[in-house]
């Protein structure tokens, strides 16, 4: 999570293989006093996960103040 000041925040840190066609939900989080919210950033893959790769995911973030 980055904000409109500059900083950012990792939420999670979770490796996950859930069956094809299913998901996952990572939520509610509190807001950040004083912070507003600017970017979402998600990681699909990594060195340690190469079957993650090659692959479409749908990702939603939804918000409120």
């Amino acid at each position: 999570m980055r904000f409109t000041d500059g900083t950012s925040l990792q939420l999670f840190n979770e490796a996950l293989t859930p069956p094809q066609g299913t998901g996952r939900m990572w939520a509610p989080f509190a807001s950040v006093p004083g912070k507003g919210t600017s970017l979402m950033n998600f990681r699909i893959g990594s060195s340690s996960q190469p079957g993650a790769l090659g692959f479409s995911y749908r990702i939603s973030v939804q918000g409120c103040n």
